[in-house]
């Protein structure tokens, strides 16, 4: 079959038209067919998870801002209004209410700008009607107490918000966010560390109050003193308070008695590194309102203002509007109750009669695992009604000329298997499909397909707790899995890995050995230019890591080359450490030499295709390779699919050993990027059974003299109110890059791929420009372009036999 060409669109397309010059009809709809494996579960925007989930959410809401091409010719850009009509800088005007905040203010800064922005408001924006059982929600405008009390829900700390680690944390952190979040509590103990015993004397001596966890470090929890009062976990050193274990009050010398003081100067001058040293810091919002806490404030009903707890730019301020906390007060209480967990859970986003939309579009239809289907909410601000269709144009110009904008009437999101999808695609029944590993040669000459790298890196996370993975082989979830333990093991599985010949088995995906790719900039908005990955530090980092040598009369004369060579394979090397980790294992009474290793891998939610078979079987065909002569009998993986949450199941509950999955996302801000790795507090970590990184530590030189942190403090020290987030570009990439180094270095983690964007797009639409921007796409679903109607589509399709040729 031919494929469909400028002049055959045109015929069909004049058909059309004078059909319906003819005769009077309902207005043309334009479907967009979409396919998922799975479908998203969650789309409240406090407590959204996963892509899926967010997906869904993005079509029944609206951002404050967006990014919009501005030409697409010189690949310019703009930002672009949509929930708000105007974000202003109100720093010098309200420079002494900061103070209300906490939020300490540059004294001398009489143009004090980035602390304070009025974001007004779209007095347009109003929810979409729906009644649910028998109460009618919506149907309002959208004002600023929507926006306040929806912040009041995602911050409450008796809700415990996921998503609310946006808001107290980080860059774009509220004043006040993180207090009231944590109101409940009186103070945290943060861990602090001293390069020595003499460093932490030469502190408590200069007056500096610090505590010993006497709970970890001496076993003290349920000790008593003489009152019959329990130790607390934290004791300051200066606490002479004698405690003693109940039982032994009785025989004094049997006693296990011991006070803070007495135990910091016995002990630490010999066990001083064993010892975990806070300091307290009092919640000063304990117990307090959120009015008298955050620094989110009505100005009147059009504008809110927005008090931040370090100072933002502008334009990364305008970065963190392009996400949203807005939800429906009265439907999202109306769903709350108390958890098993003891804090209250709101059903919000979570099926059809849970969802209010205040975007393009509203959910009419959720059949989990089936189906999903959305359509024109007519509430939305930005429709227009003309001939008894609802139309919209964008209000900023595009090319010099006003766009048309969401032609899209509905939306189908059907949950298909790979092979269905090829079906209905080539049928024309979607409109977009992506093709599996086996499938993409045969398409590298279509017009149709688009090829588009993404933040994201796959790559294998596991549980290396020892006591984890003995209950998993007696469970028969593993078999000797407690060969994960052993470092030596988990690099060796890593090196065996041939990367390069992986991501055939992919669609499209790139060979990934890092935790970050090239979409990451430290400093987009000054230099376009700034990829992180293109660094000295980040190249040298991984460079380091796999330890490739360069220079003067090496194989490799400069750090670019040895970068550039680094395909993190190495057969030789991976055959040595497996020898090594066998060696170990057997002498630690861990392992038999010889005996098969088996790992169920915790791999996907959805069904698994031949594709997923395809990558576990070249896997299983490298190991087999680098295991051999090792002393390890056969090492085989087991992919896993149809699992609800495979994070967890690794991360949290210790149920598999190795999960498959990735981290991505916020392209401009490499220096959070740890987070997801060192900070429970803010997320769920996937590797969360292999360490602690809030009491592990790490010593860095920076800017010449050595610095102590646990993981935890390091990675929180790059962003928001940390101590080196406002330091130079050269300091924080010298930090991160060493943090990438010491984390990949622990192989808790073993990077696979970088995820690819490889997908046809049917012929009934084109995008607005077919050049890729990382701002604006190509142009989105915003400024997708139909070439039919559904009518003439289906006419089309029809025309061609009911097969289609995108080859």
């Amino acid at each position: 079959m031919k494929k469909v060409n400028k002049v055959s669109l045109v015929a069909v397309l004049a058909a059309g038209l004078i059909v319906s010059a003819c005769a009077k009809s309902a207005p043309s709809k334009y479907t967009y067919h979409t396919w998922a494996t799975s479908l998203g579960n969650n789309w409240n925007p406090h407590t959204w998870e996963t892509n899926a989930d967010d997906s869904l959410l993005g079509y029944i809401s609206s951002p404050f801002v967006d990014m919009a091409p501005l030409d697409t010719t010189a690949e310019s850009w703009q930002w672009v209004y949509e929930m708000a009509t105007e974000v202003v800088d109100v720093s010098a005007s309200h420079k002494a209410d900061l103070a209300k905040y906490h939020v300490e203010a540059p004294e001398d800064d009489e143009d004090l700008v980035g602390y304070v922005y009025d974001i007004k408001l779209n007095t347009n924006a109003k929810w979409e009607e729906k009644q649910i059982d028998k109460k009618v929600y919506g149907g309002k405008n959208i004002t600023a107490d929507d926006y306040i009390e929806s912040f009041k829900l995602l911050l409450d700390p008796a809700r415990k918000n996921y998503r609310a680690n946006l808001y107290y944390s980080g860059e774009s952190a509220v004043a006040g966010g993180n207090q009231f979040y944590n109101n409940d509590a009186k103070g945290t103990f943060n861990p602090i560390s001293f390069a020595d015993y003499d460093e932490a004397v030469a502190a408590l001596e200069g007056g500096l109050e610090i505590y010993i966890d006497v709970w970890d470090f001496w076993g003290a929890e349920g000790y008593i003193d003489e009152d019959g009062n329990e130790c607390s976990q934290y004791l300051s050193l200066t606490d002479t308070t004698v405690y003693d274990c109940a039982e032994g009050w009785a025989d004094e010398a049997e006693s296990d008695a011991f006070t803070a003081s007495s135990i910091f100067e016995y002990y630490g001058p010999s066990y001083f590194d064993y010892m975990i040293l806070t300091t307290y810091e009092e919640n000063w919002g304990y117990g307090k309102t959120f009015e008298e806490t955050v620094g989110l404030e009505k100005v009147d009903s059009s504008t809110i203002r927005y008090y931040l707890a370090t100072p933002l730019d502008w334009n990364y301020f305008m970065t963190s509007l392009t996400s949203t906390w807005l939800v429906n007060v009265d439907l999202y209480k109306d769903l709350s109750k108390e958890g098993d967990t003891g804090l209250i859970e709101s059903k919000y986003g979570t099926s059809l009669d849970t969802t209010l939309s205040y975007g393009p579009y509203k959910l009419v239809s959720y059949q989990d695992a089936k189906q999903a289907k959305y359509t024109q909410n007519e509430n939305w601000y930005g429709w227009e009604k003309k001939g008894g269709a609802l139309v919209s144009t964008t209000n900023f110009k595009v090319n010099g000329e006003y766009q048309r904008q969401y032609q899209t009437t509905d939306i189908v999101i059907d949950v298909l298997d790979q092979a269905a999808a090829k079906l209905a695609f080539e049928r024309g029944d979607l409109n977009e499909y992506t093709p599996t590993a086996e499938e993409m040669s045969g398409y590298t000459l279509s017009s149709q397909l688009y090829q588009v790298d993404e933040t994201y890196t796959m790559s294998f996370f596991f549980d290396t707790n020892l006591e984890d993975l003995k209950a998993m082989d007696l469970a028969e979830t593993n078999k000797n899995g407690v060969v994960l333990s052993n470092l030596a093991f988990r690099k060796a599985f890593s090196l065996a890995i041939d990367r390069a010949d992986w991501v055939t088995n992919t669609e499209g995906y790139k060979p990934a050995y890092s935790l970050m790719n090239s979409l990451y900039y430290y400093d987009i908005y000054n230099d376009p230019t700034s990829q992180y990955r293109k660094t000295d530090q980040a190249m040298k980092a991984i460079v380091d890591l796999y330890g490739v040598e360069y220079g003067e009369g090496k194989l490799y004369p400069t750090l670019k080359d040895a970068y550039d060579s680094i395909t993190g394979y190495n057969l030789n090397e991976a055959k040595a450490l497996f020898k090594q980790a066998c060696d170990e294992l057997v002498a630690a009474g861990l392992y038999t030499a010889g005996q098969e290793v088996k790992f169920k891998v915790a791999y996907k939610k959805g069904q698994l295709e031949s594709s997923d078979f395809a990558q576990i079987d070249a896997l299983n065909k490298y190991l087999e390779a680098a295991r051999e002569g090792s002393g390890f009998g056969k090492i085989t993986l087991e992919a896993l699919g149809k699992l609800e949450d495979r994070y967890g199941d690794v991360g949290e509950r210790g149920t598999y050993a190795i999960g498959y999955g990735a981290w991505g996302g916020a392209a401009f801000y490499p220096f959070r990027n740890l987070d997801v790795y060192m900070d429970p507090s803010k997320y769920s970590l996937h590797e969360g059974r292999c360490w602690d990184p809030t009491t592990e530590t790490f010593t860095l030189n920076v800017n010449g003299t050595d610095v102590t942190l646990t993981y935890q403090q390091w990675a929180a020290s790059l962003s928001g109110a940390g101590q080196y987030a406002n330091a130079s570009n050269e300091t924080k990439l010298d930090i991160l890059s060493a943090l990438e180094k010491e984390f990949l270095g622990k192989y808790y983690r073993i990077p696979l791929a970088g995820s690819c964007s490889c997908f046809l797009l049917g012929y009934q639409q084109h995008y607005f420009t077919e050049k890729y921007n990382i701002m604006y796409d190509f142009g989105g679903f915003r400024l997708m372009v139909y070439d039919y109607n559904d009518a003439q589509w289906a006419n089309y399709v029809s025309s061609q036999g009911g097969q289609l040729n995108y080859k």
